[in-house]
């Protein structure tokens, strides 16, 4: 029979300013197997301190509650938070369905932010453009807007190129 609802419902109001939770939240509507879990995004830098955490987890609570993938300069986690149904029926379907739901999350992602149909390639390299012309005006932006100002400037410029070059990433490994 076919379901007539989606297999994952993402909840992504953390980009609203009225959220109270930082995290985004991933809802599998299984009827055995069905969880809720947190995804967030780590930096690289923090993987050792993560995998120290995940070793203080004993291996089979591990294996059925983490999933994470590494892009680009950061991985995403995937920890599921509660079970909807107890006892857990078909406790071997958890980890596709894991998988499943990063996959979807991840996809999601990339459309949520990405937006209109311009390739990543040429976005890039337009932001990059701006930000050399932004580098070599720098003096006249600072006798206009005040150093702090200009500075500002060019840090979101440089942060543009570089989650642009992460969510290029991301569409590349699925």
């Amino acid at each position: 029979m076919r379901k007539e609802y989606p297999a994952f419902i993402i909840d992504r109001s953390r980009r609203s300013t009225a959220s109270r939770f930082t995290d985004d939240f991933v809802v599998c509507t299984d009827k055995e197997v069905g969880f809720i879990a947190r995804a967030y995004m780590l930096p690289k830098s923090r993987r050792a301190e993560f995998d120290m955490m995940l070793e203080s987890i004993p291996e089979y609570e591990r294996q059925n509650r983490y999933i994470m993938a590494v892009i680009g300069d950061a991985f995403v986690v995937l920890e599921i938070i509660k079970m909807l149904y107890e006892p857990v029926a078909h406790i071997n379907r958890l980890r596709p369905l894991m998988k499943k739901a990063l996959r979807a999350y991840l996809h999601g992602e990339a459309i949520a932010v990405k937006g209109e149909e311009t390739p990543y390639d040429e976005q890039i390299s337009a932001i990059e453009e701006l930000l050399r012309a932004l580098e070599s005006q720098y003096p006249q932006l600072v006798d206009l807007n005040g150093k702090s100002a200009a500075d500002r400037r060019l840090k979101a410029t440089r942060a543009a190129v570089g989650s642009l070059k992460l969510l290029k990433g991301i569409i590349k490994s699925e």
